[in-house]
């Protein structure tokens, strides 16, 4: 983790507008989709853990405000509530 964080504290911005170039954020040419490590760069990693959460945090909001589970949300309360006691 602390390798990670290192990286990350690195990364610039300096092509955060320039997705193409980001290796992370588009699919791969390569035979069987193998990923481009020559064209790796420090630089690439900040962009792409943002892309990452972003999406990840659009599906959790999708989970959680999809109405068809506030059933199950509201007996989830109900047990932790009779388990808390």
């Amino acid at each position: 983790m602390a390798v990670t964080a290192f990286t990350l504290a690195s990364c610039t911005d300096r092509n955060a507008n320039n997705d193409m170039e980001n290796p992370f954020l588009v699919e791969s040419t390569l035979p069987h989709g193998a990923f481009p490590f020559d064209k790796l760069k420090t630089e690439h990693y900040k962009p792409a853990f943002e892309a990452g959460i972003e999406e990840h945090n659009k599906e959790i909001d999708a989970i959680v405000n999809n109405p068809r589970l506030q059933p199950l949300k509201i007996q989830s309360l109900r047990l932790t509530t009779v388990v808390a006691f």
